[in-house]
């Protein structure tokens, strides 16, 4: 099941995790952004910035990849915005292709203003 984050130590977590992606109050401007990635990608396969280092996106665990379930990232390609554009931060990724979804999973090919279905936000208390 997507929807669930099995912990090294055995708990586990609901619904932080596919199903939906979730904004989160971050942006990034274009020319902040990694280069870009075509489709989706392992999370540890992108060039970061200074801007947005690693250290700010995936897990302690450079070696994890989608196969321990800690999803993709996708990035809006750099000569297509221009480069005063505001990238939203979406996490959580989507239910299909199962890959995509993680903890992890981060979407920059969106502004802030942008809609879609499959965008949403979690209270969390």
């Amino acid at each position: 099941d997507l929807a669930i984050l099995k912990l090294s130590n055995g708990q586990e977590i609901y619904h932080l995790s596919g199903n939906v992606w979730e904004w989160v109050d971050e942006t990034r401007l274009t020319s902040e952004l990694p280069d870009y990635a075509a489709g989706y990608r392992e999370i540890n396969s992108i060039t970061y910035t200074d801007h947005l280092p690693y250290s700010e996106v995936g897990p302690l665990n450079s070696s994890l990849t989608s196969a321990n379930g800690i999803g993709q990232i996708i990035t809006d390609n750099n000569d297509a915005s221009p480069s005063g554009s505001v990238h939203a931060f979406m996490r959580g990724g989507a239910h299909t292709p199962a890959s995509v979804a993680g903890v992890f999973a981060l979407g920059l090919h969106y502004s802030p203003l942008s809609t879609n279905s499959g965008l949403g936000f979690r209270c969390v208390k």
